[in-house]
């Protein structure tokens, strides 16, 4: 049956089929959620959706036609896919349709920005593979909106969802109806959750890059909002708004129900004292150059006081507290508080030296990262006013043109914009060992931050004079003298100097192979593969050594041709930064590539693509050597082609050339679509470009060292090979398919190679 069903003055066209199930017919949770897409259409406004549990594909035909630049994934059980797809022929629209098994699927398929589900949680045996779908689907700044029926959803969907490291808050809702928006949680939880943290505060010298609401720790500043911030103070740039509550202190709240609830803000608000009143002194000393380095501590020490806890029965450190004056005069002014009775300065010393010692720092990034990257991502146009702002406050070197600067901010906000830091007071024993024991974050749902023990990861560390490098080896500890946990725990953090001395003198291939691969993290490529040869030679039987061995010769010279060399190339070259980089194009075979690309498909199908082989830098690839043909023809070209150009680019004998990696690279608006700024872990870099142009729209290399806003492209065929010292990054690919072989090389002493 076909009906036409108008939701916010929207018509969609559905036929309904009950004979697939429940999921054959539309219901009340779908159109609330209809409601609210149409009264926040900005919040789906070009970005990619998915919505499990489609049904009839009522909501994500309802986001497809009320917000026309958002991409719209319909999926559901293969039983109903051919219901999704006549309704999408019915209503057109960006919206493809595919089956998605939350039982059997492991993978999502593809990266999303939103994921939206309504009525998909009315009964417990979906509550497991529901929360699973979400919690693969639920990456970093991905926002989860799902729709349920109250009196169908019992409390073990909530318990999973915590569980699965995701935090909920209920949107919306009514008796019946409830709208939650699901998140990734601040750090992951490795066990149930603790203790509450009761006493934080936002660090006293990030209050000028970033504002947070006083109690709950929310950012404030819209981002219409932020240029005004960061000229004037803080009341006159959000005095007039509506959404901020401000106390006469200059305390921030994101609503009338946190500034009720902050307990430690009332007994600490100086808004209603006279300039000579201790407890302003108290706080006006907080700024000055001999304190401000201990204003965190200084203010969790007031707010324990201020609050009446139970005051700390030893200090961490112990032995003799020395007072110094500063000590001594701001315990005088901080006399007036509750728990203060009967305590002198010693004491305050020894609760300042226990806060220190407790103290868990916690950051996350600033609000206008998201901002930056969703334009920079998806070539939105920013307010003028925030461009400027951006430009005027950020610009990297005077000399740069505008455009060329805000293309730089874009690219890579979380180098120009602090993060929001924050600073908590953690009850828990915190050891003082190479991994610490607890995390703490703010869970937005619960209205709090609590603490997580965890296994071997931590947010941040406290003690002493200050904050502790996290997994940092500490001789005294004969606790910690497990030289494979050690390890494990250098290797986790890239702490080649630690790797390196606790591996000194030995000669096993384990240990040979392990130093190899520090050799290579720290550049020195020769090292590297001296040291990969004496471990195959000890142990030539060892598969994973074996492996290292075959991947590290599989490439030219090792794989020698003796006609290949022989066949002359000139490459005709655009070069720019000083011969940093330079481009060639035509260097290769269109056609060839061509046939790269569809060997790479073909594999690709049959046992997916890699994203996790690179650590910092993720991309979504195929090694060069999983592909045989691909393989061959490869070898060919850097003996004929790719060599001879690095030989002419950075005059360098093509003889001492060696490959470090070669991958095959995929870009898509639906999958990864760019790779953040960077470094290689190469000498010389190169990327060839594997198809036409005109099958995707954007991609290119982005080097913002360049002096232009816009990124270095070429043809198929074509390539840009440069230093791999260089700062660059994959711009975003917007429409289509980019394909490209990157390479990483070095050059060598050729006797030693």
């Amino acid at each position: 049956m076909v009906t036409t069903t108008t939701i916010s003055g929207v018509d969609l066209e559905l036929r309904s089929d009950w004979s697939v199930g429940i999921g054959g017919s539309t219901w009340t949770c779908g159109e609330r959620l209809c409601e609210y897409v149409a009264r926040h259409p900005d919040e789906f406004r070009c970005r990619r959706i998915l919505e499990l549990g489609s049904g009839t594909g009522l909501v994500g035909l309802f986001i497809a036609k009320v917000v026309p630049e958002a991409s719209v994934m319909v999926t559901d059980l293969p039983d109903h896919v051919g219901l999704l797809e006549e309704n999408v022929k019915r209503n057109g629209g960006a919206v493809t349709a595919r089956a998605l098994d939350w039982e059997r699927d492991d993978e999502i398929p593809g990266a999303f920005d939103i994921v939206v589900a309504t009525e998909c949680a009315y009964h417990p045996r979906l509550h497991a593979p529901l929360v699973g779908a979400l919690a693969r689907a639920c990456g970093p700044g991905v926002r989860c909106f799902v729709g349920i029926t109250k009196s169908d959803t019992t409390l073990d969907f909530f318990d999973r969802v915590i569980s699965a490291g995701l935090e909920y808050r209920l949107l919306e809702g009514d008796s019946y109806f409830g709208l939650l928006e699901i998140r990734r949680q601040v750090d992951f939880y490795r066990e149930p959750r603790t203790e509450v943290v009761r006493l934080w505060t936002q660090c006293w010298e990030n209050r000028g890059e970033a504002v947070v609401c006083t109690q709950c720790g929310e950012d404030l500043l819209r981002p219409e909002d932020w240029v005004e911030a960061a000229a004037a103070t803080i009341e006159a740039s959000t005095g007039s708004r509506d959404d901020v509550v401000a106390c006469a202190c200059g305390a921030l709240f994101c609503s009338e129900a946190c500034r009720k609830g902050a307990d430690m803000h009332r007994l600490l608000c100086v808004g209603h004292r006279d300039a000579d009143d201790p407890l302003v002194r108290f706080k006006t000393r907080l700024a000055d150059d001999d304190v401000v380095e201990d204003a965190d501590t200084l203010i969790l020490a007031a707010a324990w006081l201020a609050t009446g806890a139970p005051w700390p029965r030893h200090h961490e450190n112990g032995g003799v507290v020395v007072v110094s004056a500063w000590v001594s005069e701001l315990w005088k002014l901080l006399g007036e508080l509750p728990g203060t009775a009967h305590r002198t300065a010693t004491d305050f010393g020894e609760l300042l030296s226990f806060v220190r010692s407790r103290a868990v720092h916690l950051e996350r990034p600033h609000p206008l990262c998201r901002v930056c990257r969703d334009a920079y991502l998806h070539g939105e146009i920013l307010p003028e006013s925030l461009r400027e702002g951006l430009v005027r406050k950020y610009k990297p070197d005077p000399d740069m043109t505008d455009d060329h600067a805000l293309s730089w901010i874009l690219a890579a906000p979380d180098e120009f914009f602090e993060p929001v830091r924050l600073v908590a007071l953690c009850f828990l024993d915190v050891r003082r060992a190479a991994t610490p024991t607890c995390a703490v974050a703010w869970a937005p749902a619960e209205g709090r931050f609590v603490v997580a023990r965890l296994d071997d990861r931590c947010v941040g560390g406290g003690g002493g004079g200050g904050n502790e490098t996290v997994g940092r080896i500490e001789e005294e500890e004969e606790e910690e003298k497990d030289v494979e946990l050690l390890l494990a725990r250098a290797r986790l953090e890239d702490r080649w100097d630690d790797i390196e001395e606790l591996l000194a003198g030995q000669e096993s291939p384990a240990a040979l192979y392990e130093l190899s691969r520090v050799a290579g993290w720290r550049g020195d490529w020769n090292l590297a593969l001296e040291r990969l040869r004496d471990a195959v030679e000890r142990a030539p039987e060892d598969p994973t050594i074996a492996a290292a061995w075959k991947s590290a010769t599989s490439f030219f010279p090792y794989v020698l041709r003796e006609d290949d060399v022989k066949i002359p190339f000139v490459p005709s070259l655009e070069r720019y930064l000083d011969g940093r980089i330079a481009v060639a194009k035509n260097a290769l075979d269109a056609e060839a590539c061509g046939r790269m690309v569809a060997l790479v498909e073909a594999r690709a199908r049959a046992v997916g693509w890699s994203t996790s082989r690179h650590y910092s830098v993720p991309t979504t690839d195929v090694p060069v050597g999983d592909v045989p043909e691909l393989l061959d023809w490869f070898n060919t070209q850097l003996a004929t082609r790719l060599f001879p150009l690095l030989e002419a680019t950075f005059q360098v004998p093509a003889a001492s050339l060696r490959v470090i990696d070669a991958f095959f690279v995929k870009y898509s608006p639906d999958a990864q679509r760019d790779l953040p700024l960077h470094e290689d872990q190469a000498q010389y870099s190169l990327t060839i470009a594997m198809n036409p142009a005109v099958d995707y729209e954007g991609g290119g290399t982005y080097f913002p060292h360049l002096g232009r806003p816009e990124p270095l492209n070429v043809d198929v065929g074509g390539v840009i090979a440069f230093d791999g010292a260089l700062l660059h990054g994959g711009y975003p690919t917007r429409r289509g398919t980019r394909y490209i072989l990157a390479v990483f090389t070095h050059s060598c002493i050729e006797e030693e190679c």
